[in-house]
């Protein structure tokens, strides 16, 4: 079996949005909770705040980003795709369209299935250009042998 995703997927996919959500969303509860002058700000009413804000957007930002992402890996002609709490597996012919975006030296990619699976019709995973092109050919192989 042969990991297309990269390792990083599992921290940034599990660890970073669990860190975020739990530690400071406790200090942001624990802040809110606080007493107005018990901080030492000069306007503490209107950091409480842009504090509960920031922990609201970021959070969004972090679960529309990081959290979907996958872990993908593939043997012959089937992938594997995990969030690490559940597994699928289908066909790459089932691959309709791939697409890839590099952003900071890491690509992530987009593969959009043919039909809705328990992910949806989109699974987004990191990867480097050397196992993108290895999932890319062997999609590409298996169009060919469809034909």
């Amino acid at each position: 079996m042969i990991r297309i995703s990269s390792s990083l997927t599992l921290g940034l996919a599990l660890f970073f949005p669990v860190f975020w959500f739990v530690f400071f969303g406790s200090l942001s509860i624990f802040i809110a909770a606080t007493d107005p002058e018990d901080l030492p700000l000069a306007n503490p009413v209107l950091f409480k705040t842009v504090l509960i804000i920031c922990y609201i957007l970021f959070g969004f930002l972090i679960y529309k980003s990081f959290a979907k992402l996958k872990r993908v890996e593939l043997e012959n002609n089937q992938l594997f795709i995990t969030n690490y709490f559940k597994t699928v597996t289908f066909d790459i012919s089932h691959i309709a369209k791939i697409k890839d975006h590099s952003i900071l030296g890491m690509m992530i990619i987009t593969l959009e299935l043919d039909y809705k699976s328990i992910f949806g019709t989109k699974i987004r995973f990191l990867s480097d250009a050397q196992k993108f092109q290895l999932l890319a050919e062997r999609i590409n192989n298996s169009k060919t042998e469809e034909s």
